[in-house]
């Protein structure tokens, strides 16, 4: 089972919830949190990292597993090879997956207006077809943005990967040099597009928690 959950968060956290939440975090995480310039970006990082942190805890790993994660040499994190996890955020939205199973990429964008011929270097000659001759392309700009992200992350590479290279074949499948991921869409915000891929077909589950009711769950569990 996959477990994706969402965290809306338009309004800045109180001083009790960002020093409740801080107290999670080990000292490096810490830092980096307050590297960021905006507040937008402080709390998104951070609420990501307790996203991390819940997930792992409700599977049977403790409060300290933060402290325990190590890092791919494209910085990606992981626990061990059983628990697959990622993270994405866009606007106001915080949006994690979990994955027993495989790999897992997930990535969420707000949709906002966007010159698409600006991004023509990045498609498919298919995509680019697909995508000029629609009538709303910016939709169909953003599942296909989303897809190809949420594939590279799955990939674990970073931008060392060709974007082109990235291609959608269906609205449920798209392909890396000859492995095929499964793509779900679900719509779970107005105004914003999200996208998760991995390499096995599983069903998902849906989470969406407030602030206070994740801090709830690390105080008390599940």
């Amino acid at each position: 089972m996959i477990e994706l959950t969402l965290i809306d968060l338009p309004e800045r956290l109180n001083e009790m919830q960002w020093n409740a939440s801080l107290h999670f975090l080990p000292d490096p995480m810490k830092e980096k949190v307050s590297r960021y310039r905006r507040w937008q970006d402080q709390q998104s990082n951070l609420i990501g990292k307790l996203l991390i942190l819940s997930g792992l805890y409700k599977r049977g790993f403790g409060l300290d597993s933060l402290s325990r994660l190590k890092f791919t040499d494209f910085d990606k994190p992981y626990l061990n090879d059983k628990i697959h996890f990622n993270i994405s955020h866009s606007g106001s939205v915080i949006f994690s997956g979990f994955s027993t199973e495989g790999p897992i990429g997930v990535d969420v964008e707000e949709k906002n207006p966007v010159n698409i011929l600006e991004f023509d270097g990045i498609f498919s000659d298919l995509e680019w077809s697909i995508l000029t001759s629609e009538d709303t392309p910016e939709d169909t700009f953003y599942r296909f943005w989303t897809t190809k992200e949420s594939v590279i992350k799955a990939v674990g590479k970073g931008l060392s990967l060709v974007l082109k290279e990235v291609m959608v074949i269906r609205p449920d499948v798209c392909t890396y040099k000859g492995i095929n991921y499964n793509i779900r869409l679900p719509e779970l915000k107005d105004g914003y597009a999200f996208a998760f891929a991995t390499t096995c077909n599983q069903d998902f589950a849906i989470n969406r928690f407030t602030m206070d009711q994740l801090l709830n769950t690390l105080d008390h569990g599940f």
